[in-house]
C-alpha cells in the first residue's frame, strides 16, 4: 500500500470593492489586488454606473468604441493577474450595458465611477 497523502483544498474567497466618484475602476482593481496580495482573481459581479469611459464592442465585422457616460451596468467578468514582485499588472473587464433599448457588451478601455459603484472579485489563496 501507498502512503497515503493529505492535503487541502485551497479556499475560494471574496473581495468587495466600493468605489467613489470619478475614481477609475481598473486602477483601484489594481490597487485592491496589490493591498490584499492577490496574484490572481476574477470578477463576480458588479453593480452601480460608470460615470464616463469608453468600452470596445466588436460585432463580428468591426470594433467599434462605446462611449460610456453615465451607464448603468446589466452585467460584468473579467479576470486580472498581478505580478506581486514586478508590480505588472494584466487583464480585462467585460461589461453589459444597456443602451438605445439594446443590451451591448464589450471590453472596458478605461472607466470612472459613479458614487456607490461595487464590484466584487473572487480569487483563491493558498493557506
Amino acid at each position: 500500500m501507498e502512503p497515503e497523502e493529505i492535503f487541502q483544498k485551497p479556499k475560494q474567497q471574496g473581495l468587495s470593492i466600493e468605489l467613489d466618484e470619478g475614481e477609475d475602476i481598473i486602477t483601484q482593481i489594481k490597487q485592491a489586488m496589490d493591498n490584499h496580495k492577490i496574484d490572481k482573481a476574477t470578477v463576480a459581479e458588479a453593480n452601480g454606473r460608470i460615470k464616463q469611459g469608453t468600452m470596445v464592442y466588436s460585432d463580428k465585422v468591426k470594433e467599434t468604441n462605446i462611449p460610456l457616460d453615465n451607464e448603468e451596468i446589466q452585467g460584468a467578468t473579467g479576470r486580472f493577474e498581478l505580478n506581486q514582485s514586478s508590480n505588472a499588472f494584466e487583464g480585462e473587464l467585460a461589461l453589459i450595458i444597456k443602451k438605445d433599448d439594446k443590451f451591448i457588451s464589450g471590453n472596458v478601455i478605461n472607466a470612472t465611477a459613479m458614487q456607490g459603484f461595487k464590484i466584487k472579485l473572487r480569487f483563491i489563496k493558498e493557506e
